[in-house]
């Protein structure tokens, strides 16, 4: 997957405690998922993610 980000962070009073709300980050990230073939329930399962 691959994504946008921006992060920040706000106090109550909606200042900018950590972050840019102007900086986009290019997040890609690798999702493993697995099923049991011989299951009738053909349910996918999140086994691995890599961020790098």
């Amino acid at each position: 997957f691959v994504s946008d980000v921006v992060s920040v962070t706000r106090s109550a009073n909606n200042d900018i405690v950590s972050g840019d709300p102007q900086q986009i980050i290019e997040v890609i990230d690798t999702w493993t998922f697995a099923s049991d073939i011989q299951s009738r329930k053909r349910n996918w399962m999140l086994i691995a993610t890599d961020g790098g």
